[in-house]
């Protein structure tokens, strides 16, 4: 069974597709229709933490990339920002989301952490991409 707002989203990709137009504005508002955000990462690489985890500074500017304490701290912000505007946050993933850090050895033995963040994230959708089959 399809979560509401998944059907949601379907729903309004296929009705842009038919009718060929284009995208509501804030100038504009169209009766009936709902504006959502769309939250989306890919090629995680299995970086829980940041990279380099060398270069982390929180209380400067760094050049380190990722971690999901990072992408947690900011998906609470945005959902929180949307929320009073009572507008549905999509999160999704486009797939990789293994491979690349020592991290992606475990799920050899059956333990994914990646999966477990991304379930406590509240991820609504997920792509399987070509590094989940390494």
């Amino acid at each position: 069974m399809l979560k509401p707002r998944v059907a949601l989203a379907m729903l309004l990709i296929l009705m842009f597709a038919v009718v060929g137009g284009s995208w509501p504005t804030a100038a504009a508002p169209v009766a009936g229709l709902q504006e959502f955000t769309i939250i989306h990462t890919n090629d995680e690489h299995s970086f829980l933490l940041p990279n380099p985890l060398s270069e982390v500074r929180p209380s400067e500017q760094d050049d380190s990339v990722g971690g999901f304490a990072r992408l947690a701290s900011l998906v609470a912000d945005i959902r929180q920002r949307k929320a009073v505007q009572n507008e549905p946050v999509l999160l999704i993933s486009a797939g990789d989301f293994l491979g690349g850090s020592p991290f992606a050895w475990l799920s050899l033995i059956g333990k994914a952490p990646e999966m477990g963040l991304m379930a406590a994230l509240g991820y609504d959708i997920v792509a399987i991409g070509n590094h989940e089959f390494d």
